[in-house]
């Protein structure tokens, strides 16, 4: 394998790595968001490819431990480890064969019990991890909860969440992410088996053996804060926003809000809101472009956290829109989505009262 020095990601499935002191764009087998992996500056392990590119990025790095990010690979590892005896809950099942069929849904694998009864079995690569707590999806996924509803409508199937970090000893659903994966998967619980495992790596980062994961399904309803990132490419100038004057200047603004109810419909609805907008008046948000949303669906947390976790990682701010007392404004000068200790705060908020369960 090839050594290299990640550098930022062009799109989903190409980015740029440092190998042996040049940049080089690369292909990212991997259409997740990767937000606490695609980190500037650490580092990353390839292989040759021969396809557009010359190397296929596989490994990332998380907190020193190699994370596998290659989604193609998850099947073959996993059917590998099954046929070994190495996972107990499939002993005494008998393989049948790759990619089923179902209504219009294809699944993973087909396997047979000694009674003789199909079983639809899909596996979900789950590369999102936070100190022994993993989540999947780390993106909005219609066709996971597409697959949770098919494997019900089947009789009961299994969903894997095949975690690609060592020593991960509870998973819960990403409804921070996608509330409507999570509900579904509530929803059908009882019907489809759920498990998980955690991977273990040997020196040649091979993917030898696996932990199971205790599943947690929490009750949550979709209410929260959230932050929305804007990028400002535009030159100095004063704007208002709702109310505010804001001394605009180059950079990222992130905006904090609350929702009672529903923090997705709210974020829908100021992305929209945005969109119609543009080029309009001087409303400041007209001039920027959003670049990432990410809620905080957990009422515990407060609008003081967010701004701790702000101020903490450069933010400085911008200011409180007028109209609503709960709704604050955010100014970094680089872009705070590429900072390692962003993303370790948000996962902690997150995802901290999961490691005592």
């Amino acid at each position: 394998m090839v050594h290299g020095i990640f550098v930022e990601r062009l799109n989903r499935f190409v980015g740029i790595v440092l190998v042996n002191g040049k940049e080089e764009k690369i292909y990212i087998p991997n259409t997740g968001r990767l937000s606490e992996l695609a980190i500037s500056g650490e580092p990353v392990l390839l292989v040759p490819s021969q396809g557009k590119y010359s190397h296929k990025l596989l490994y990332f790095y998380y907190n020193g431990k190699p994370v596998l990010i290659d989604s193609t690979a998850s099947n073959g590892i996993f059917s590998a480890l099954v046929a070994r005896g190495m996972v107990p809950e499939f002993r005494g099942l008998t393989f049948i064969r790759r990619e089923p069929a179902f209504e219009n849904h294809r699944f993973d694998f087909l396997f047979r019990d000694v009674g003789g009864n199909a079983l639809l079995v899909e596996l979900k690569s789950c590369t999102l991890a936070w100190k022994g707590v993993a989540s999947f999806p780390d993106a909005v996924s219609s066709r996971a909860t597409d697959h949770v509803k098919a494997l019900a409508r089947a009789g009961g199937g299994t969903m894997v969440f095949f975690i690609l970090h060592e020593n991960v000893e509870v998973f819960v659903p990403n409804y921070h992410t996608d509330f409507i994966f999570y509900e579904t998967l509530k929803k059908h619980y009882a019907a489809i088996r759920i498990l998980a495992y955690s991977v273990r790596y040997d020196e040649e980062f091979a993917i030898t053996s696996l932990n199971p994961v205790k599943v947690i399904m929490p009750p949550v309803r979709p209410a929260g804060l959230y932050c929305l990132v804007y990028r400002y490419d535009g030159c100095e100038r004063a704007g208002s926003a709702l109310g505010s004057t804001v001394e605009l200047k180059k950079g990222y603004y992130v905006r904090t809000g609350a929702s009672d109810d529903d923090v997705f419909r709210d974020i829908d609805l100021l992305k929209r809101k945005a969109r119609r907008v543009k080029g309009e008046g001087e409303d400041i948000f007209a001039a920027m472009k959003v670049v990432a949303d990410i809620p905080f669906v957990d009422e515990s947390i407060a609008l003081e956290d967010l701004h701790d976790l702000l101020v903490k990682t450069g933010g400085s701010p911008a200011g409180t829109l007028e109209f609503m007392e709960t709704v604050s404004l955010y100014y970094f000068r680089d872009n705070p989505l590429r900072d390692r200790s962003f993303w370790d705060r948000v996962l902690e908020m997150r995802y901290g009262k999961y490691r005592s369960f």
